[in-house]
């Protein structure tokens, strides 16, 4: 018996299914694996790990009576798969049977919420096990209710949750760490990266990985060389292709592509993620060409591009106007099925025609895509409007308003700008005032400014000089500067002095406002004072 379950966890760990069903196949001639959940637990576990979680289902069922081992191994194995409700309903159906949870099964159990977001279910599950003395004691159970709230966006609950263990190991700090730096905090994972030293843990290769992306996310350069300086005295980089290409993706994002490329030199055998991370990279420091060539060297080594890979090379194709390459890409996308796998790549193909002045292929590709969202639309209309289709701008607008989609910040900025290029002053302030008060969007920076551009191409100082004195962002000198523009086109002193010393006490030796205050009394006959 110890020799089949050992057969089949190397079936499991080879993802073997046709040697796997050999073997079950033989288990059931000899009769073996009636009541025996040993072997009921291996089977299931090689199904899951095979992707046969209906096989592993049915051989979970096939046993009259189930303990916990066997329903932990069939909650693992949904929650492996990444089917949280199903792991879920049936970790709910276990003690529906009168069977109690251990640390394995809680563990299983939280790893499924974390999965699919279900943050209350997991506080539910968190409240039993703390009820049962598992959570603070046992480090295992402890780091995945850790991480169940990291994954679920709630870090107070986290680290809270953290800070009441009663060890703290390189998993648990590991498992904060990720959060933080997967939800925005970079900041903050590197904070809790320099005390998890401080106490004395040694990084392990998922630590790396996750304090590098924290250092991409917040720029902070200095540090990252000093994580790739550990990285190199520990030899991880030969041996992990996640780290070093991790590495990669914080140099792309602090802006050295020079060490970008170096690092990825460095590799042994690039696989297509550290192609994509490096072509993207080149892509969004505006090195096209660059990307290309890359994406080019890609191909002849043998890689096929991902969808993160079709993304950032079409990007670079509509930048650079490569329109004959963007159909090339188009073709292969269309080939391996990727505008079904991410709508992504679909909403990349409408910008990079767009890009290319083909605004008719675009509004093509825009209608046979399956979901059009937010961002589609809006690269639809940016496209428009990059190419002086103003009205073809507002006829979209109105359409995409029609149907199920609410513009966001970046469709009012685009049709706000297309009110100001063709000078229509009352229609950009009634796109202005609906964004609050039809949408409940707060509008940022740049829709003020469109609006005192609108005003201030009209000749109504006033009210442009009242929008000024409405907004949040008095401290931003753009503003003044478009004040102070206004005033030059008009000659009025009395508001241009206004703004004059507004700017001024934001930056007392900005050179700009006394350009403009200059320009301002010459052109009222004042150039004598």
């Amino acid at each position: 018996m110890k020799n089949l379950t050992s057969l089949l966890k190397n079936c499991a760990y080879e993802k073997n299914l046709q040697y796997g069903r050999t073997l079950h196949a033989q288990i059931e001639r000899r009769g073996l694996l009636q009541d025996n959940v040993f072997i009921g637990s291996a089977l299931i576990n090689m199904y899951t790990k095979c992707g046969a979680i209906s096989i592993a289902r049915e051989v979970f069922d096939t046993f009259p009576s189930k303990n916990l081992v066997l329903w932990t191994s069939m909650i693992a194995g949904y929650a492996q798969m990444g089917l949280g409700e199903e792991a879920l309903a049936c970790f709910d159906d276990m003690q529906a049977n009168g069977i109690l949870p251990d640390g394995a099964a809680y563990v299983c159990a939280l790893t499924a919420c974390g999965t699919i977001g279900a943050a209350e279910k997991g506080q539910e599950i968190h409240a039993q096990a703390d009820r049962d003395g598992l959570v603070r004691e046992d480090i295992v159970v402890g780091t995945a209710v850790v991480d169940m709230y990291a994954k679920c966006g709630m870090l107070e609950n986290a680290q809270k949750t953290f800070d009441e263990l009663a060890v703290q190991n390189v998993v648990s700090w590991t498992a904060l760490i990720t959060g933080y730096a997967q939800n925005g905090s970079g900041e903050k994972a590197l904070y809790c990266f320099e005390q998890m030293r401080r106490d004395g843990l040694s990084p392990n290769e998922s630590t790396f990985s996750c304090i590098l992306k924290a250092c991409g996310a917040v720029g902070d350069f200095w540090k990252g060389c000093e994580v790739h300086v550990e990285i190199m005295k520990a030899a991880l980089l030969e041996r992990d292709i996640v780290i070093a290409n991790a590495l990669v993706d914080m140099y792309a994002k602090c802006g050295d592509m020079v060490k970008a490329q170096t690092v990825f030199n460095e590799l042994s055998v690039p696989d297509v993620v550290s192609w994509s991370t490096l072509i993207s990279g080149y892509a969004q420091h505006l090195h096209y060409e660059q990307a290309l060539c890359c994406f080019e060297c890609m191909k002849l080594g043998g890689v096929s591009p991902n969808t993160i890979t079709c993304v950032s090379i079409l990007s670079a194709c509509g930048r650079l106007g490569a329109f004959s390459k963007g159909q090339e890409i188009h073709r292969d996308v269309v080939m391996k099925a990727f505008l079904e796998k991410d709508p992504v790549v679909g909403n990349a193909l409408v910008s990079m025609y767009a890009t290319c002045g083909m605004l008719e292929e675009a509004q093509l590709m825009f209608d046979t895509l399956r979901v059009q969202d937010m961002v589609s639309w809006n690269e639809l209309l940016e496209g428009c409007a990059q190419l002086g289709k103003d009205n073809d701008v507002f006829e979209f607008f109105d359409r995409m308003v029609a149907g199920e989609n609410q513009p966001d910040l970046f469709s009012f900025t685009i049709i706000l700008n297309s009110c100001c290029h063709k000078g229509l002053v009352e229609e950009g302030i009634l796109y202005f005032n609906v964004i609050s008060s039809c949408f409940n969007i707060i509008p940022d920076l740049e829709h003020c400014v469109c609006v005192l551009d609108l005003y201030g191409r009209a000749g109504n100082l006033g009210k442009a000089a009242a929008v000024s004195e409405g907004m949040p962002f008095l401290t931003n000198l753009s503003v003044w500067h478009n004040m102070l523009g206004a005033c030059q086109k008009w000659g009025n002193i009395e508001t241009g002095m206004w703004a004059f010393r507004n700017a001024l006490q934001l930056d007392d030796s900005d050179p700009a406002a006394y350009v403009y205050m200059s320009n301002i009394f010459a052109v009222s006959d004042f150039a004598d004072i």
